[in-house]
């Protein structure tokens, strides 16, 4: 951290550290920043520049949707597994109810409420300070309760409208804390949370340790000649002869990603300046995709995989 400190960017993170001096909530506003930062360094750089006050907020908030996002499903669908997903599920639902029992019973924020878990604690504040509504926080929840709730999505209409309820919900969130209240915000931040997640999907589909197979949609598949047990297995013999047919599912992809990404971009000009840098994601999503088009959407180019290792697009 004190390195991090040290860098002129990151102003704003010392501001508010100076105000929780002493606090308890010093070391969870930390972590979430360190958690963030670690696991989506483009999407930590984004929630820098956003506006001040909503900071500390948007570190909670995208440091809770990371969590969610970690909380995988076995690649044999294995019983035991799902149920300690669920139960996962399970544990954050309960932490939303302790944060929201607590605001009812003290609305003025005076008895401050300690959760051992550092993203609970930073979301008790968020809930404190912008007067969240409790749905919001469990539609994160929903989303991601909606990817364990077949064995596959089927079309990529249903794969976005997941993508609306875990990934564009966090800019909905951030949004409220903004307190704006806007068609055309909302429209963007819908489209900016489907391209990030097809954007996603698209780069990682021959990752084996990722969950990123369970997502891809099976009438893409059954049209581009792939079987998910190819890509669960993940046998370069077997996947080199359909190399053709894996550049067209990323294509095919990344170039619906890329609609949603032009639509955002197009109310641009339509959205409060102040909340532009809520959007700011935006940028790196259009570098993915651009250095994905550069080399073909071949996801077996040793090019585009190095540029992926060296933190060209993303730092990993």
């Amino acid at each position: 951290m004190n390195r991090l400190l040290r860098i002129n960017s990151i102003r704003i993170i010392n501001s508010l550290r100076a105000k929780a001096t002493s606090s308890p909530k010093k070391s969870d506003f930390e972590h979430c920043i360190s958690y963030v930062k670690d696991t989506d360094f483009n999407f930590y750089l984004s929630t820098l520049i956003m506006p001040k006050r909503i900071v500390r907020s948007a570190f909670a908030v995208r440091a809770f949707s990371i969590e969610l996002l970690s909380i995988g499903r076995s690649r044999t669908n294995d019983p035991s597994s799902s149920t300690i997903s669920q139960m996962k599920l399970k544990f954050w639902q309960d932490q939303l109810k302790k944060i929201y029992d607590a605001q009812t019973m003290d609305p003025e924020g005076k008895l401050r409420l300690k959760l051992f878990e550092p993203i609970s604690n930073e979301l008790a504040v968020v809930v404190q300070n912008h007067k969240l509504a409790k749905s919001w926080l469990n539609r994160l929840i929903d989303g991601r309760r909606q990817f364990f709730s077949s064995p596959q999505f089927r079309t990529l209409d249903e794969l976005e409208k997941c993508a609306d309820a875990s990934m564009a919900t966090v800019y909905y969130i951030l949004l409220q804390c903004m307190n704006v209240k806007s068609l055309d915000c909302d429209h963007a931040a819908s489209h900016l949370g489907k391209a990030e997640m097809l954007t996603g999907i698209a780069r990682n589909i021959l990752k084996q340790s990722s969950q990123v197979v369970f997502y891809l949609p099976i009438e893409l598949l059954t049209k581009h000649g792939i079987a998910q047990q190819d890509l669960i297995n993940f046998s370069a013999r077997v996947l080199k002869p359909k190399q053709n047919n894996i550049k067209d599912l990323a294509f095919e992809i990344c170039s619906r990603a890329n609609q949603h990404l032009k639509s955002a971009r197009s109310l641009n000009d339509k959205i409060p300046k102040e909340c532009k840098t809520i959007f700011s994601s935006a940028m790196h999503l259009e570098v993915i995709l651009k250095n994905m088009e550069k080399y073909d959407f071949d996801l077996m180019d040793k090019r585009l995989v190095n540029d992926f290792r060296l933190g060209i697009i993303y730092k990993t």
